[in-house]
């Protein structure tokens, strides 16, 4: 086996010494935050390309924040999207106590349409930006939904869960409008490589914080980076905060 000269060995030698002494301890937290502000100035640049896009509503730039903008959003996309007119696989991940997924299941009244919230009905199963981990807890209750039994539940964490519940789905091919409200990089990132196989041209996303750049932004780039995916998108309100993307293209992997 070649040995390297000590001039090729400095590289591991530093390395070695930065772990072995502790200093990494003193500049990891300058090293997230620097992660943090190359993230923000990523997510800025993709914003400003958004400009030459036409969309259904865009509040961007706003000083305020309204919650139930997200709701006119929606409608603004029901429109022209006219999702009022066939079946749709509705598939929301962070059900939480079912706002959003009780709107939805009244704007959609097909007999063939189909309902699916997945969530730890526990809270978040671990901590997110200001929130502890179990906060946003419906502590183990299902929404309730009355005079509909379209809709399903699935409880637990999504690598135990949702993988079971996807070979129902694989023939489908009922649009489908994906929820994602799990808040966290980790579970964002998890439900959309594991949905790829199943996605279709015409397919939505809509993601309830996207400007959150270390997560659900971040999650997005690397699946659409990563899978070859194409994208336009139809709408934002709260600065992105709540935004409606569209699947315009596939190109798997020759």
């Amino acid at each position: 086996m070649q040995r390297l000269s000590f001039k090729n060995r400095i590289p591991g030698l530093v390395k070695g010494w930065i772990f072995s002494t502790g200093f990494f301890r003193l500049v990891h937290p300058f090293a997230n935050l620097m992660k943090w502000m190359a993230s923000i100035s990523e997510e800025g640049m993709w914003i400003s390309k958004m400009k030459k896009q036409s969309f259904v509503m865009n509040d961007f730039y706003t000083g305020s924040y309204d919650y139930d903008k997200r709701f006119e959003l929606y409608e603004a996309v029901i429109k022209s999207e006219k999702l009022q007119e066939g079946p749709l696989n509705y598939f929301e991940f962070g059900v939480a106590h079912g706002r959003s997924f009780k709107w939805w299941i009244k704007q959609n009244l097909h007999a063939d349409s189909r309902f699916y919230g997945f969530d730890t009905f526990e809270g978040l199963p671990e901590a997110w930006g200001s929130f502890k981990k179990g906060e946003m807890n419906p502590e183990g209750n299902f929404p309730v939904i009355e005079n509909d039994t379209r809709y399903k539940f699935y409880k637990g964490l999504f690598q135990d869960t949702f993988l079971p519940a996807l070979p129902d789905h694989k023939t489908s091919r009922s649009r489908k409008l994906i929820m994602l409200d799990a808040d966290l990089f980790s579970s964002t990132l998890f439900v959309l490589t594991q949905f790829y196989p199943y996605l279709q041209v015409g397919d939505l996303l809509i993601f309830d914080e996207f400007n959150v750049p270390l997560h659900e932004y971040m999650a997005f780039k690397l699946f659409v980076d990563s899978f070859y995916i194409d994208y336009e998108v139809l709408g934002a309100v709260n600065n992105y905060y709540c935004t409606v993307i569209k699947i315009t293209g596939m190109h798997p992997r020759d």
